[in-house]
């Protein structure tokens, strides 16, 4: 395990399925970031994966990711916000002091242009 799967508790297997749940939706995705214990460091073996969602994020996405997340095989729950959306301060204070950048629309398009958009 690296350094960085260490600190965030992601493995490279899992941040990869990440990429490949999100890289169809790359076109309304600028940026995803972890918060939560991941981005501090304090993640535990089953701690979930809190992603906040940076871009042209509506409720109608949110739901096809997160369903996708709960498909996957993933072994911990994914809870996702969207950055523009967020309505509490100090959720948005806890983002603006903790988040670790996990993609920029360039990771996520790697693979988005041959990846079919889930329905």
């Amino acid at each position: 395990m690296t350094t960085e799967e260490r600190r965030i508790g992601l493995s490279d297997l899992h941040r990869e399925m990440l990429r490949e749940i999100l890289a169809p939706f790359a076109d309304r995705i600028e940026r995803v970031s972890l918060f939560g214990s991941r981005a501090t460091g304090r993640a535990r073996a089953n701690s979930d994966i809190d992603l906040v969602l940076y871009g042209d994020i509506d409720d109608a996405l949110m739901d096809r990711i997160w369903s996708l997340c709960d498909e996957s095989a993933l072994p911990v729950r994914v809870d996702l916000c969207a950055y523009d959306r967020i309505i509490e301060p100090a959720l948005e204070a806890h983002i603006d002091a903790v988040a670790s950048p996990l993609f920029e629309r360039h990771d996520l398009l790697r693979s988005a242009s041959s990846m079919p958009v889930p329905r």
